[in-house]
């Protein structure tokens, strides 16, 4: 997995997380105001990621997804929806057994 900071051309600015088929599974689910604090929120959520609660959830378009909360905070979000429950919260832990050793930012 490889963790990628990026600031689009409307000047927003967020981190990405891909795996190793290099397609986005997680995002930090907001933007920030500089690149120093979107790596900031990145190196956060690998350090908290252990410690992080994954929940995973239906959506109302009926997909499922998942997000982390650290400190009653949201700080990651799944990219893609699911057909599955189990589909959601595999990819969840595997972000959460995966992360620590990403590569980046």
């Amino acid at each position: 997995m490889r963790l990628i900071i990026v600031t689009h051309y409307a000047g927003q600015t967020s981190w990405w997380l891909n795996g190793e088929n290099h397609r986005v599974v997680a995002w930090a689910g907001r933007t920030f105001d500089s690149v120093t604090e979107a790596r900031r929120a990145a190196d956060d959520f690998k350090r908290c990621s252990t410690t992080a609660e994954f929940e995973v959830y239906d959506t109302a378009h009926g997909s499922w997804r998942w997000r982390a909360w650290h400190a009653q905070q949201q700080v990651a979000v799944s990219a893609n929806g699911f057909t599955t429950k189990q589909n959601a919260r595999r990819a969840a832990e595997s972000v959460r057994t995966n992360i620590c050793a990403s590569s980046g930012p």
